[in-house]
């Protein structure tokens, strides 16, 4: 089985499950795929503890996990595997914005998964889960900042360090835009 997001653990687990020699390859370091990305969302923690039940799945029916290996074509030996599931997930929706802004529009998936900075007002396209995930995962981390300049503007820390700067302004929106 290619792939160790969710369909990858659940197809290696149900064919192991069935009395098939399973191997199941994960091209990065952990299992979980996108669950790993879902899991960094506020209120969606929870999703470790699925990716969890699926590894703990696949030892106990014994499948074989190789993490940090890209199965290619050439890795499909008859003589070696009888049949190769490919469950290697979703990428975003490839879109190309106007050269005059290309350096400002990140993808979901790098903003997450990496925790890159972004300046307000921000605007996100599409309008769909994926969209409202990323919308509260800004909320979450605009929510810290503001906690943590209204902890350190109470404490008078200034005397300490000096100045903190202005407090966090409603200035920083963000906006749902759907596409279609």
């Amino acid at each position: 089985v290619v792939g160790g997001g969710l369909a990858g653990m659940s197809c290696a687990a149900t064919l192991a499950e069935r009395g098939a020699r399973v191997t199941l390859f994960e091209s990065g370091a952990r299992l979980g795929g996108q669950l790993l990305i879902a899991a960094l969302i506020p209120s969606k923690v929870e999703f470790l503890c699925t990716r969890d039940h699926y590894e703990q799945l696949l030892r106990k029916h014994g499948v074989t996990v190789q993490l940090n290996y890209e199965f290619s074509p050439q890795d499909i030996d008859p003589k070696r595997w009888q049949h190769v599931v490919l469950a290697v997930g979703t990428k975003p929706k490839a879109w190309t914005p106007p050269s005059t802004c290309q350096q400002r529009v990140i993808n979901y998936h790098e903003l997450i998964q990496d925790n890159l900075p972004v300046e307000y007002p921000v605007v996100v396209l599409g309008g769909g889960g994926v969209a409202c995930d990323v919308a509260k995962f800004l909320l979450a981390r605009q929510s810290r900042v503001e906690a943590s300049s209204h902890y350190f503007a109470e404490q008078a820390t200034e005397t300490l360090v000096g100045p903190i700067g202005p407090l966090p302004t409603n200035e920083r929106r963000i906006t749902l835009l759907q596409r279609s």
